[in-house]
């Protein structure tokens, strides 16, 4: 992973959204924070607005940004002019706002202990609740697909909720977990929870969701789902890059240790975004998107390829590991080392180095003249 560029916003970052050419941060008492991230490498704010409470999460729905406001409820902003965000309506729900999900003319809204309220938004400007579910213990995140709203409820696990009528929303599907159900994105028939770590939920059949597959984490507060990886928040840990092409095993690929406290992330093709505490928003780059095609096969097993900051050695087929020798045109051992799955070696000196490789059985030995430029 490459870090690209970050914006230190002046309050405590807690989730991010990307849409266009803008982040939004849900920024805690410092309200709501648009950075233009035109060039990721240069991130600038552009504008905000300081809400009443704490502003937790944020969902953007074409010139409306939803903010949940902990004990002030949902507030909507008119985001028209990013440089002139104005509030024009709110709802002060039951409980404390954590988490929002806009589809359609409805908001969805995990309340924590008050359930999941379902606001009529159709006119930002007066939201009102048309109905609600509230079962026993907490709602901490919502995710809104189709007819369903896919809820993390904290310690009791993660429950599928019939909303085809919004005025009587009803459970049709439950599946409990080991750990506190914290967020919740759903990608294609797939559920992905972090519950401390990250389940992996079969949602095929609404009433009948499992867990088929697991990946442990230190402690993943959020997770976001791009194609075949996901990538997971882990709080003191930074943030973990898994590839679940196979939602019955996934396994890490990449991870990077941010500055502070990973809290929220979200995903835009090669590009990470991470709402990183008090170090505010920090962008990455997955390195191991879109060069796919760029690999110089030179084993069956081995693929390698010249970044601009080293070379980047990936290992594939049923090998989980394999030692790397890398020498000087004369002959010197100058590095010696056993790599997992990927790995980047930046020298010290310009120059030809010649790199063997030893998987399993097979030994391959190429010279960076062999490498193809990213």
């Amino acid at each position: 992973m490459c870090y690209i560029g970050g914006y230190d916003t002046p309050g405590f970052s807690w989730r991010v959204f990307i849409a266009g050419n803008y982040t939004f941060v849900a920024d805690g008492d410092s309200g709501l924070r648009i950075v233009d991230v035109t060039n990721p490498f240069s991130p600038a704010e552009v504008g905000c607005y300081r809400t009443q409470g704490s502003a937790e999460d944020v969902f953007v729905d074409g010139v409306y940004a939803f903010v949940a406001n902990f004990s002030a409820g949902l507030r909507i902003v008119d985001i028209s002019d990013p440089q002139n965000p104005q509030e024009i309506g709110f709802y002060d729900t039951p409980g404390f706002t954590r988490n929002v999900y806009v589809l359609g003319s409805y908001a969805y809204v995990a309340d924590d202990g008050a359930g999941l309220r379902i606001l009529d938004i159709s006119n930002p400007s007066d939201p009102h609740e048309v109905g609600f579910y509230n079962p026993s213990g907490w709602i901490k995140a919502v995710h809104v697909v189709g007819n369903y709203a896919y809820v993390a409820r904290g310690g009791d696990g993660f429950s599928v909720v019939d909303v085809s009528n919004p005025t009587n929303p009803h459970e049709v599907g439950h599946c409990n977990l080991p750990g506190y159900a914290g967020y919740v994105r759903v990608y294609g028939t797939y559920a992905y929870v972090v519950d401390g770590d990250l389940r992996i939920i079969d949602v095929s059949d609404p009433t009948d969701p499992h867990v088929v597959g697991t990946y442990d984490s230190d402690y993943a507060t959020c997770v976001a789902v791009d194609g075949h990886y996901a990538y997971i928040s882990a709080y003191t840990s930074g943030f973990r890059i898994i590839d679940v092409t196979d939602p019955y095993n996934p396994r890490e690929v990449g991870y990077y240790n941010t500055p502070d406290y990973a809290w929220g992330i979200s995903a835009n093709g090669e590009y990470i975004y991470v709402a990183d505490g008090n170090a505010g928003l920090e962008i990455y780059r997955n390195l191991l998107i879109g060069i796919e095609e760029e690999f110089k096969v030179v084993a069956d097993d081995i693929r390698v390829i010249n970044l601009k900051d080293g070379i980047l050695f990936k290992i594939t087929g049923p090998h989980r590991s394999a030692m790397l020798k890398i020498y000087n045109p004369t002959g010197r051992l100058v590095k010696e080392v056993m790599i997992f799955r990927n790995f980047i070696f930046s020298p010290d000196k310009d120059g030809v180095y010649f790199y063997k490789l030893e998987v399993g059985k097979k030994i391959c030995t190429v010279n960076s003249s062999q490498f193809v430029d990213l």
